[in-house]
């Protein structure tokens, strides 16, 4: 300071300042105030009144004489931002190379899509193995026997496709269907006639077993249980009728209808009859 031309009292007295000024100021030392704690949680609109709820049942805390000296003070509630789409489809990392820097064939891997490069993936092994997923995904198509009920083990009928008896127009079943699934389209066959029932049903094993009790009982309920009084059937015993019946009918489900949670009753079976209706025609349903 002396050098630029500072005289040796403006110093003495800016130094002495400087010295009052640090020895009177009064820094809040960190560890002296309250810890607080916060208790972090991903922002829902849908989330109760936290704040409310910690207080309600902060006091449990002085219960024991640890949790009482940790959270001797304050605990509060601190929202973090839920992740947006922005933010998983995208990183605020930015990657670049150097611009001084150029690759080395060592460095360098090559194309990956060129079939010269060792480690390259093989067009043909991609597109067999694509076609191999496509076989595994066919193959769990269609009407499927669980093999451990009476229905499946003695009546159903395993089956990828659906032929008409008087077109002989083929239908593929397009998902995969058991006795465990809602909301069937289904297609019992008279195989001695000839002739196809066609009906919906919420719950199928509760319908077979329906129709299984009308035809035995001549109810006629239906067509199929009104058609099947001209059959001979033993009806001394369940398991004789089981057994002529199931030698004169096959039972095969053809398509599963989808359905809205949120609808009622009337426009579930509204849906089911009109699928019905759809599969009576491409079929040719004969029975009457």
């Amino acid at each position: 300071l002396e050098a630029r031309g500072y005289s040796n009292r403006s110093i003495s007295q800016a130094l002495e300042e400087v010295t009052n000024t640090l020895g009177t100021s009064s820094q809040p030392d960190p560890c002296s105030k309250p810890r607080t704690f916060p208790l972090i949680v991903k922002y829902n609109p849908t989330l109760p009144n936290l704040s409310r709820i910690v207080k309600k049942h902060l006091p449990i805390l002085d219960l024991h004489p640890h949790t009482r000296q940790l959270f001797s003070n304050k605990v509060f509630v601190s929202f973090r931002k839920e992740n947006s789409l922005k933010d998983i489809l995208t990183s605020s990392r930015f990657r670049s190379q150097p611009q001084n820097q150029t690759p080395t064939e060592e460095d360098d891997p090559g194309d990956p899509e060129d079939p010269d490069v060792p480690g390259a993936p093989d067009p043909e092994e991609d597109t067999q193995d694509e076609e191999e997923e496509e076989e595994e995904d066919l193959s769990n198509l269609g009407c499927i026997s669980c093999g451990r009920c009476k229905l499946c083990k003695t009546f159903l009928r395993p089956a990828t496709s659906v032929t008409s008896y008087n077109t002989t127009a083929s239908f593929p079943i397009r998902s995969t269907l058991t006795c465990a699934t809602p909301y069937h389209i289904y297609i019992i066959r008279d195989t001695v006639c000839g002739l196809d029932y066609i009906g919906h049903t919420e719950d199928i094993k509760a319908r077979w077993a329906n129709h299984k009790s009308h035809i035995k009982r001549y109810v006629k309920s239906c067509e199929l249980a009104t058609h099947m009084q001209s059959h001979t059937l033993d009806r001394s015993s369940l398991a004789l009728f089981d057994r002529d019946l199931s030698c004169q009918l096959e039972l095969i489900f053809i398509e599963q209808v989808f359905i809205d949670p949120t609808w009622d009753h009337t426009r579930i079976l509204s849906k089911l009859e009109n699928r019905e209706s759809f599969w009576q025609c491409n079929l040719k349903f004969l029975f009457v």
